[in-house]
């Protein structure tokens, strides 16, 4: 007789698999080669556990923040991977992939596909999604439950963070890409994660009630610690068939890794046209944004709608706030006689605000772009330049979203037109793969190795602005880890 579900829908299906061979699953502890005193700059790395099956997924970096500052109280900024400035793998002496800019890549991405609404809670906890929260409790003691104090952190005369809990859990590149997500690392031989952290201008302060010139705001990571799963089976089933895959052959594993360059500051007086040549064996995906010219070298309060007025604690919003009452707090709140404004010294920002909720290094300000568009080796990649609306459009393609409008961690929630998506969070990422939602890993974009392929990317703005930003661009990469008997490595 026919299996069930060879001519039926699996919804009605009997089929059941079975994993061969007893598992078993353990939590590892790694230490860094530095747990204490991490200043801003300074860079820790962290081995992965030898001989043993290591599941990526759950890599989890886990720490306690002090800030300080010379002048100013520095707290926190939006998602914890905003204090990585780069991070890079290698195996068994060879670096296999390394992500510069980090952060601004890690904001640019999860403020688009990772952080709606309904994340909203996974990630205040774990990622401090929104950083302007302040929950506390006292040590438990008696026979009843104690209160829980509630505070934010962006209210003036608010305390800087100390020893405060930090954890990263999501992760680009390798740590989160791999088409085999439990690796064998007796067949890799070492494997050490580096990780450089960003200086102190990640850091914003809270909102004072007198103007202040911010100055040397810093950070301080102790007990740091890394953790994850290791897999093991009870008979030699598994390690037998990996054993016979290297004696004929190679292992392979597929991963994203992101290219990155930045470029001289540019006038929105006139169009922006940047040409950055790369090469590899799958360009997947093209992101271009723009930061702030002055994004890593001013320090300002937490970008968010009552930045301007005196940090009350009637002026002070939280997401949740602004999220549910979009129309009431937007730009910034200029009433009365605001404390910052365009004539103050150090200058003001009154219309940045929102519910942006981060410092100002992060501003992805694409404000009054008329149209963009990529071009590979002097080709144009779309029949003309793509209106705000269309890049919007072209950026959520490249996401997934494919006219679904369907994903299961979505838009940040204070995105809420198209003009605070140019404003604060812009990106034009353009897709140059068969988008498949198999979880095949699949080697289908733009194959230049062994050559060059110049990327360009042009945009234009309403005439009469002197504003001046950075250009960034960022291309994901699919590679080919390939290994070898003998721990032999080649990246492809």
């Amino acid at each position: 007789m026919n299996d069930v579900s060879s001519g039926f829908p699996t919804a009605l299906s009997y089929k059941i698999k079975t994993l061969e061979g007893n598992m078993s699953r353990v939590g590892c502890k790694m230490t860094p080669d530095r747990t204490s005193g991490i200043l801003p700059s300074d860079t820790i790395t962290i081995k992965l556990p030898n001989n043993a099956l290591v599941d990526l997924q759950t890599f989890n970096l886990f720490f306690k923040i002090t800030t300080s500052g010379a002048v100013g109280t520095f707290i926190l900024p939006r998602y914890t991977s905003s204090l990585i400035e780069r991070v890079s793998v290698s195996v068994n002496g060879q670096i296999i992939d390394m992500i510069q800019n980090y952060n601004i890549l890690y904001n640019l991405l999860m403020d688009l596909e990772g952080s709606d609404v309904s994340q909203f809670n996974k990630r205040n906890i774990t990622e401090w999604f929104d950083p302007s929260l302040n929950f506390s409790d006292a040590t438990l003691s008696g026979s009843e439950e104690v209160a829980i104090t509630a505070s934010k952190f962006i209210q003036n005369g608010a305390t800087a963070p100390t020893n405060y809990d930090g954890s990263i859990c999501n992760w680009l590149g390798f740590l989160g890409s791999t088409s085999t997500k439990i690796i064998d690392t007796s067949s890799l031989g070492d494997v050490f994660i580096t990780i450089q952290f960003a200086t102190g201008f990640v850091l914003p302060s809270t909102i004072n009630s007198t103007l202040q010139s911010l100055s040397g705001a810093s950070f301080t990571l102790s007990d740091v610690y890394a953790t994850c799963d290791c897999i093991s089976f009870s008979d030699n089933t598994y390690y037998e068939i990996l054993a016979s895959k290297l004696a004929n052959g190679a292992l392979n594993i597929g991963f994203n890794s992101y290219l990155n360059a930045r470029f001289p500051k540019a006038g929105k007086g006139t169009p922006i046209e940047v040409v950055w040549n790369i090469s590899g064996n799958s360009t997947d995906q093209l992101i271009a944004t723009m930061l702030k010219s002055n994004y890593s070298s001013i320090l300002y309060p937490m970008i968010v709608y009552g930045q301007t007025q005196n940090g009350g604690s009637a002026n002070t919003f939280t997401m949740s706030q602004i999220a549910a009452n979009p129309l009431a707090y937007v730009n910034n709140d200029n009433s009365g006689t605001p404390i910052r404004t365009a004539l103050t010294t150090p200058v003001g920002y009154p219309n940045l605000g929102d519910g942006f909720m981060n410092s100002y290094y992060f501003i992805r300000g694409g404000q009054g772009i008329k149209g963009s568009r990529f071009s590979i080796n002097n080709r144009p990649l779309n029949y003309d330049f793509l209106s705000p609306k269309e890049i919007f459009l072209e950026t959520m393609k490249s996401l997934g979203y494919n006219h679904l409008d369907i994903s299961s961690a979505g838009l940040n929630m204070c995105i809420f037109s198209i003009q605070h998506f140019l404003k604060y969070y812009f990106a034009h990422i353009h897709d140059l793969t068969i988008q498949d939602t198999s979880r095949d890993f699949w080697l289908s974009g733009l194959n230049s190795l062994g050559s060059t392929m110049s990327v360009g990317w042009s945009c234009t703005f309403n005439s009469g602005s002197s504003m001046e930003v950075i250009p960034v661009l960022y291309a994901r990469q699919s590679k080919i880890l390939s290994i070898a008997s003998g721990r032999n490595i080649t990246v492809i």
